[in-house]
């Protein structure tokens, strides 16, 4: 694994991958439409690693795309572009799955048609539904869900047919908090934030928060998720591209336990600003379970134990990163 390529690359998830691979020498270049992204992202990461190439392009279009492939040589390929918002995706079914099957189709073939030894794929643990068991049968409850799922199946055909190439499917759970070294967080140009940043953002400027439903069947009410941070995330996708020997693996990527519900993480922040956060709960949104945890066993026993960073980090970097984006836009 030398010349890797990130598709997706200048969001949240890309930049923080990207990072972990350039530390460690690797050469990485990003492609991005920027429709969602900021490119001075990449931008600010280029002035400290000489070792990262950008693109602007839509990966939806196999002729440009092609051209990236035949003047570079990747042998590894890590596949984040996707529209990715759970609620959007009821909005805009037909864009989501013309969008997300049509990028992998594309970033699949040229792998193959120009030599890539490994691809790896961003899935979730959303195509879980309801589900938090490892390995349990597919059962999304949204749109966005059901293009990873038939993402993941089109790969695992393309892998029975491609035995000279590495495969990896890593189903994320809920990636939140921000890089503090490089300030890189949950910044998007459609400004949808996870919730923990969401929080963070409206405790720091003092406004209202309204979140969806208190009426779920678990112990408080509201909605229970397997939150972990973006750093932990990007370790361990390093580490399992260096480590794999497997032809073809998928793994849960998560904290596992038993997650964090929106008032543990309201309470959290609470706490740590020592201060009061205003906020009411509105209706449930669609897609949305009442708990979804990550059952991370495989990762674990095949890729060697990882000491995640608990809440406590998660939240005081990001109420890091959000200060630093008020003090940016205030000057």
């Amino acid at each position: 694994m030398k010349n890797i390529l990130i598709t997706g690359g200048a969001g949240f998830l890309g930049t923080n991958i990207s990072v972990k691979l350039l530390e460690k020498g690797y050469e990485v270049f990003v492609i991005d439409d920027l429709k969602n992204a900021y490119v001075s992202h990449v931008h600010f990461l280029q002035k400290e690693f000489q070792n990262l190439k950008f693109k602007k392009l839509d990966v939806c279009n196999l002729n440009q795309l092609e051209e990236v492939f035949k003047t570079e040589k990747f042998d590894t390929i890590i596949h984040l572009a996707a529209r990715k918002y759970v609620g959007e995706s009821f909005e805009k079914e037909n864009e989501y799955f013309s969008n997300n099957m049509k990028s992998l189709e594309n970033v699949l073939l040229l792998s193959k048609k120009y030599g890539a030894k490994h691809f790896a794929f961003a899935s979730s643990i959303t195509v879980y539904g309801n589900c938090d068991k490892e390995n349990e049968k597919y059962d999304p409850v949204s749109p966005y869900a059901k293009t990873k799922q038939l993402g993941e199946e089109e790969i695992r055909l393309f892998a029975k047919e491609n035995t000279n190439m590495t495969f990896t499917i890593f189903r994320f759970s809920n990636p939140v908090s921000a890089n503090t070294k490089y300030m890189l967080g949950d910044n998007s140009k459609k400004h949808k934030l996870n919730l923990v940043s969401l929080v963070c953002k409206s405790a720091i400027e003092n406004k209202k928060l309204v979140l969806n439903g208190n009426n779920h069947n678990t112990k408080d009410g509201t909605p229970i998720r397997d939150y972990f941070h973006i750093e932990d995330l990007a370790e361990i996708v390093c580490n399992v591209l260096e480590k794999q020997k497997a032809h073809f693996d998928t793994m849960n990527v998560g904290m596992s336990g038993n997650g964090f519900s929106v008032l543990q993480i309201i309470n959290q922040t609470e706490e740590i600003l020592n201060k009061k956060i205003d906020y009411c709960f509105g209706n449930k949104k669609s897609g949305d379970v009442a708990k979804n945890v990550c059952d991370n066993t495989h990762l674990l026993s095949v890729y060697g134990n990882h000491e995640f960073r608990d809440i406590r980090q998660m939240l005081e970097d990001e109420i890091a990163f959000r200060k630093s984006i008020n003090e940016k836009s205030s000057k």
